[in-house]
């Protein structure tokens, strides 16, 4: 596969550097984004679909409309984004990464993607596209959505762009018909402080200034009109090669490894191998993933 991610200057520098560094193939190599399913990319896609209510036999508007439509926020190779809406032939995605490459998608970031098929389209916009002035006239995946995804990204918004941004995915959101109804955004996150992955000291550090608090999360979607606003910690336990772990370490698979050069790194998996509490008989080490998935209502 072609490469996936550009360069594009964005208002952290940490995360230009964490996806420079990227290409698809590059990503979807880490245990948390592999593009074979696993027992982990398995349990995340069926928990995903549970909240909105996604199953192949379709979750039928009440409305006269004909289809629904989830928009995924910085959704990548759509990988994950397929996995999900599989079967549904009533539901739609709109995938938008800002570092989709000129041969994925068209430089005005308003036309769909070569790469799309008959169910996804590709954008390349940003999150922060959906802070707009209200005069101007909306591209059409900036209207009429029924759900919004955002796994793995909120750390990447500035904090003072949030709520704005927040806002403008409220307005781009369709009032729920169906009956219950499903939640309309969905965010993914980990926490800030509780977390149990084989790290050192100063990636934790990192970890936590750069990670916002679930409590900020939900106090800027509520001032940016979201309503039902909750939250709850999904834990798995995850095993693997104390090797793997390493490697995607020294990839830099999470944005928090980017603040680190390859020597730092180098001395930091040292740190790691140490520390590391290797099952003898399999050579794998095992750490729980702690997820958040904070739900809002338009």
């Amino acid at each position: 596969m072609s490469s996936f991610i550009k360069r594009r200057a964005l208002s952290s520098g940490t995360t230009a550097t964490h996806y420079v560094t990227h290409t698809s193939s590059t990503y979807e190599s880490a245990y948390f984004y592999s593009s074979e399913p696993n027992k982990y990319t398995t349990s995340l896609c069926d928990k995903v679909k549970k909240i909105f209510g996604f199953s192949p036999d379709g979750k039928k508007s009440l409305s006269k409309q004909q289809s629904r439509r989830l928009v995924d926020i910085g959704g990548g190779t759509g990988n994950f984004t397929a996995s999900i809406t599989s079967g549904c032939d009533d539901l739609e995605a709109v995938v938008l990464d800002p570092f989709l490459e000129a041969t994925d998608t068209t430089t005005d970031h308003t036309t769909p993607s070569t790469r799309c098929t008959n169910n996804i389209k590709f954008i390349r916009a940003s999150a922060e596209d959906f802070i707009k002035d209200s005069s101007k006239d909306y591209q059409w995946w900036r209207q009429n959505n029924n759900y919004c995804l955002m796994k793995e990204v909120v750390h990447h918004y500035a904090p003072a762009d949030r709520v704005d941004i927040f806002r403008g995915v409220n307005d781009s959101l369709l009032t729920p018909d169906s009956a219950p109804p499903s939640p309309s955004l969905l965010i993914i996150t980990r926490p800030k402080y509780d977390i149990d992955y084989p790290l050192w000291p100063a990636a934790r550090n990192v970890w936590a200034n750069n990670q916002p608090h679930v409590d900020e999360i939900e106090r800027d979607l509520l001032e940016a009109g979201f309503q039902n606003v909750t939250h709850r910690v999904e834990k798995s336990v995850c095993n693997m090669g104390l090797e793997q772990w390493l490697d995607m370490v020294k990839g830099r698979c999470w944005s928090t490894f980017s603040n680190f050069s390859d020597d730092e790194l180098v001395d930091a998996c040292e740190i790691i191998r140490k520390d590391a509490n290797v099952d003898d008989s399999t050579g794998e080490i095992s750490f729980e993933d702690r997820l958040l998935f904070i739900t809002a209502f338009k």
